[in-house]
């Protein structure tokens, strides 16, 4: 799997995808490897090739996006004006990576300013849909808490007066 079939490069400029393969390197990591660390310095902005990346925040490493289909991105981060990781990456599996600095995906998006267009609003719609994603499952364990039993096998939920 090259760069070009990741989703967010589907169909943008030959000349485009080009310079953005010839500026990334490619990785291979080993099972409990660490990509980057909330808090560290947003350089880099990822690929998966092959192979599982779990994204997760805050201290107890509360999983929050699991990276798992071959062209799927992440490392948003360093588009994106932020200067540190929003998040932890930890590989799962052993996994491959299409890596790029971030300075030179801004250099390719303004060379070929179109194209860079419409990566960015590629790259907005995945984020999107990852957080619509998480609105559902935080949306799921609220209503899981609300439904809770306390052990007598009955739903509970809020009584309404007769």
């Amino acid at each position: 799997m090259l760069i070009t079939q990741a989703e967010l490069f589907w169909g943008l400029n030959h000349d485009f995808v080009e310079q953005v393969m010839a500026d990334a390197s490619k990785e291979t990591r080993s099972e409990g490897d660490i990509l980057f660390l909330t808090g560290e310095k947003a350089d880099y902005f990822y690929t998966l090739i092959k192979g599982r990346v779990k994204l997760s925040i805050g201290e107890n490493g509360r999983m929050v996006f699991v990276v798992s289909r071959a062209g799927e991105s992440f490392g948003w981060s360093s588009l994106v004006d932020r200067n540190e990781y929003s998040a932890s990456a930890e590989c799962e599996d052993t996994t491959t990576v299409v890596k790029i600095k971030r300075e030179q995906l801004e250099a390719i998006c303004s060379k070929f300013p179109h194209d860079g267009y419409i990566f960015m609003k590629r790259v907005a719609g995945m984020l999107g849909r990852r957080l619509l994603k998480s609105y559902g499952m935080s949306l799921s364990l609220q209503h899981a808490a609300e439904a809770t039993s306390h052990g007598t096998d009955q739903i509970v939920g809020h009584a309404t007066p007769e």
